[in-house]
């Protein structure tokens, strides 16, 4: 598999929660992060262009006291070597998402750690399961 272009930051909005409790930890689950994917292939260089959107919106869980609410995308373009006789879409997806969401959290994680809230660390995840509807 070649990838290329892996990760352009697009754009990022990373505001504090003026609600937040310093003497309560917080919690940062799955299920608190929303995430959207886009793809589209590109016939012109037989490659797929993704698009991973990471929102964390505190409001929605108030009793995990998560000090920001995010906004973070990212894009890549991945591309498949034509040897590859498999489901090129589901490989180009799935390591597609891994890759850029992997870029995500390591750069929240940098842009945080320099915030006086804290640093947020996003939980993993796995795409192994996705599949376009």
């Amino acid at each position: 598999m070649n990838i290329v272009n892996i990760t352009v930051l697009k754009r990022i909005q990373l505001k504090l929660v003026l609600n937040f409790k310093r003497s309560k930890k917080y919690l940062l689950e799955a299920e608190h992060v929303d995430c959207s994917l886009n793809t589209c292939y590109s016939q012109k260089d037989d490659s797929y262009l993704i698009e991973l959107a990471i929102m964390i919106d505190s409001t929605k869980f108030p009793k995990a006291n998560l000090p920001y609410n995010v906004i973070i995308s990212a894009f890549g373009r991945v591309s498949i070597s034509p040897d590859y006789n498999g489901d090129k879409e589901l490989l180009a997806v799935v390591n597609g998402a891994s890759l850029l969401y992997s870029s995500i959290r390591e750069y929240l994680l940098f842009i945080t750690s320099r915030y006086p809230l804290g640093t947020l660390f996003l939980p993993t995840v796995n795409f192994q399961g996705m599949r376009k509807k």
